[in-house]
């Protein structure tokens, strides 16, 4: 069984397929078309898949890191 991830313009960006590792049932997770893991539940392959998703949208994520610092400020009395 395969689940398809699809972005709000209905284009696939992400599978998710259930596998055996050993005797356990996995789920093997693909982000646009590439292997990127395995995990032992569904709720927790979503969360991986997406993830990826939200993170490709920024290079090098959302925030900077480490974050600046403002300038200092100084009362003059």
């Amino acid at each position: 069984m395969t689940w398809r991830m699809l972005d709000t313009y209905d284009r696939e960006y992400g599978r998710i397929k259930v596998v055996r590792l050993g005797s356990e049932p996995s789920y093997r997770l693909e982000f646009r078309g590439e292997h990127i893991g395995y995990e032992t539940t569904l709720r927790k392959a979503v969360e991986t898949v997406h993830q990826a998703f939200i993170r490709s949208h920024a290079p090098g994520g959302f925030a900077p890191n480490p974050w600046p610092s403002s300038p200092s400020h100084s009362v003059i009395d």
